[in-house]
């Protein structure tokens, strides 16, 4: 009997920390969604480029999809073949296709001001010259 008593002991105190850090979770949830909520989208979003704009469009839709699915579970409904799960691939799919993107770009070749600035900076000057295009024509 005591045997029993320590297995039931054990997964009380494994209830009771799995509980306490579901409702830490929650409360981190909560303070995270009320920051997201004080500002309206437009200012959240007015200093942000267009690539860091979609990241935020499509983490906001993310969590939004998320929470719902958790809604709809505690609810107890069956979501095996509800169309939120479409939701999430498609968003799950396009922010792996962010995330390519993001990769690419930063692979991508890189022009250096400065460098592009001179050279094109002499070129006009040679243009401008009269004297360098007429002893260019005699070469």
């Amino acid at each position: 009997m005591s045997h029993s008593s320590a297995n039931e002991q054990v997964s009380e105190s494994q209830f009771m920390d799995c509980y306490n850090d579901v409702e830490s979770r929650f409360r981190n949830l909560v303070g995270l969604i009320q920051k997201l909520t004080r500002n309206d989208y437009a200012s959240q979003t007015k200093q942000l480029n267009p690539v860091d704009r979609a990241k935020f469009d499509l983490e906001i839709s993310y969590i939004i999809n998320s929470l719902f699915t958790v809604y709809l579970q505690l609810k107890g409904k069956e979501i095996s073949n509800h169309p939120i799960n479409d939701e999430l691939r498609t968003i799950q799919a396009l922010m792996t296709k962010q995330v390519q993107l993001h990769e690419m770009m930063k692979k991508a070749p890189k022009l250096d001001k400065d460098v592009a600035k001179r050279l094109l900076g002499h070129k006009i000057r040679k243009c401008e010259d009269p004297d360098s295009v007429s002893s260019q024509e005699e070469m």
